[in-house]
């Protein structure tokens, strides 16, 4: 059975829907499940999302029925039709066109199931499907650098979906197992409803906040995020330049596509660089010491990694980095690998992707809170831990001497039965007692997911998948929009909540709280 990602359109009963195909297949002497099938199967028996949907299209479902065969007209093994005359809605021409250019830029020969309602999902949608129909019939005409147009989040993401390699989009996109946490993700900051202030002077507004000496704009910087060439030619050297124009500071990962070196050189913006601890405590030792000597401020370590979390996505398309791409921090100690000579580690499961295998050989999951001693033994950078989500490990942080962390759970990409970031929050603020400050990410893809984080007792936010999403638009031009979005939303969101400062939000702000 083929799967239908989830593309925010309900399907209704998808069991049903592909045995009632299946069947007309094989009635009809198909080879294999394809489009016609499913889409005779959907609207034979549609569910009532798919009828709207078909409706909002104004498709005739009668006429529609009796074009199946139109789709596929005169393939070996397939049912021929003389009432190609009748042809289809102009709108269903439109999905169908969108449908056929996105297999195209997929490379695949046919069009599939997933094609086709992907392109019903960006003409019907009501948050920018029909200016997303128009980018994609002159993508090649417009300016790639120009992502005006796109409104939200969301929109960005619907873009970048269009312009980026399907492998891509999925290693960027998807999230460990099942990838619930990431939906529960979202979901946890929907529920924290705010009880708005009425009656305050918003007519100026402050949005800026400091932090371990840096003056945010707003509360707000951009998460370590690898490879990001695989989203625009440009990559981290983008993300850098659009940073330093915003005054957003940028957190640079261990696995970027451009040298840490190359990046500070690019701009002198604000930035941190995060850590993976190696197997190899010397190529460890020497990251630290290069960050160091090329300007960034603090040292961010992921230590909610010991493993890599298993990526089904990245396992299927059996991921690794194209020709041309490479993990530029790394590429000077290649030859120092991290296995002893003639070691065989066996395969934790079949047909893993190469970046689990490089976790597998690379990555040391001895690490403990001794490490951490040895780490600020290294370093006179200040030191964040990324990945914490219980009260007592963030108290043993500060006992420890980090000066803050970092509530998150990888965006959802390692445990997929991990706390949401938002339900974590207000115990690891509670466990620091003020003494260091806690950041927190994961979903956070509107000004008041920013203003709840801080009610919650956040000092700011990392901003993470959206920034590759205007990477993948527009380059540097669409990362420095992504941020501009969130600048005006929260800005926005503090004014309809009677919060003229940041100082200003507490917790009374929410209901429950």
């Amino acid at each position: 059975m083929e799967e239908l990602p989830d593309i925010g359109m309900p399907l209704g009963e998808t069991a049903r829907v592909f045995d009632n195909a299946r069947t007309f297949a094989h009635v009809h002497r198909m080879q294999r499940l394809g489009t016609e099938s499913l889409l005779a199967a959907l609207i034979a028996e549609p569910a009532p999302e798919i009828s709207e949907a078909l409706d909002r299209l104004g498709v005739d479902i009668d006429r529609l029925q009796r074009m199946i065969d139109e789709f596929f007209v005169d393939l070996p093994g397939r049912r021929t039709t003389r009432i190609a005359e009748l042809g289809p809605t102009p709108r269903v021409k439109l999905v169908l066109r969108l449908a056929a250019r996105q297999a195209r830029e997929h490379h695949e020969t046919s069009l599939s199931p997933i094609r086709l309602f992907e392109a019903i999902k960006l003409e019907t949608d009501s948050s920018g499907g029909q200016m997303l129909a128009r980018l994609a019939r002159r993508r090649n005409v417009e300016s790639p650098h120009a992502p005006s147009g796109l409104h939200s989040i969301r929109d960005f993401r619907r873009a970048a979906k269009l312009r980026m390699d399907a492998v891509a989009f999925d290693y960027f996109s998807s999230g460990a197992d099942g990838q619930r946490l990431m939906r529960r993700n979202r979901l946890a900051w929907d529920e924290i409803e705010i009880r708005h202030r009425v009656l305050v002077d918003v007519s100026a507004v402050d949005t800026t906040t400091e932090l371990l000496g840096l003056k945010l704009p707003f509360p707000a910087l951009i998460a370590p995020m690898a490879y990001q060439r695989l989203a625009h030619e440009d990559g981290e050297l983008a993300t850098a330049r659009a940073a330093a124009e915003t005054g957003v500071p940028l957190i640079v990962s261990t696995m970027a596509n451009v040298t840490l070196e190359e990046i500070a050189a690019a701009t002198g913006a604000p930035k941190w660089f995060q850590l993976y601890c190696h197997r190899d405590r010397a190529i460890t030792e020497d990251l630290i010491k290069r960050a160091e000597a090329a300007g960034y401020g603090a040292l961010v370590v992921t230590v909610d990694a010991p493993v890599l979390g298993r990526r089904l996505a990245d396992e299927r398309n059996g991921f690794d980095l194209p020709q041309g791409l490479t993990r530029a921090n790394l590429d000077r100690y290649e030859g120092s690998g991290s296995l002893s000579q003639g070691e065989q580690v066996p395969a934790l499961h079949p047909d893993p992707s190469h970046l689990a295998e490089l976790f597998r050989t690379r990555q040391d999951a001895s690490l403990t809170w001794k490490d951490i001693d040895w780490f600020m033994s290294l370093t006179k950078l200040p030191i964040l831990l990324k990945g914490i989500v219980r009260g007592d490990d963030a108290k043993r942080a500060a006992d420890a001497g980090c000066a803050g962390v970092i509530v998150s759970n990888h965006g959802g990409r390692q445990l997929d039965a991990s706390i949401a970031s938002a339900r974590a929050l207000p115990e690891v603020v509670a466990a620091v007692e003020d003494r260091i400050p806690v950041l927190v990410d994961g979903s956070i893809e509107w000004g008041a997911d920013i203003l709840r984080a801080l009610a919650l007792g956040a000092k700011a936010v990392l901003i993470g998948r959206p920034i590759l999403w205007g990477l993948a638009v527009g380059g540097e031009a669409g990362v420095k929009r992504v941020l501009n979005l969130y600048a005006e939303d929260f800005k926005r969101a503090m004014q309809l909540a009677g919060c003229a400062s940041v100082q200003s939000v507490a917790a009374d702000l929410l209901a429950g709280i």
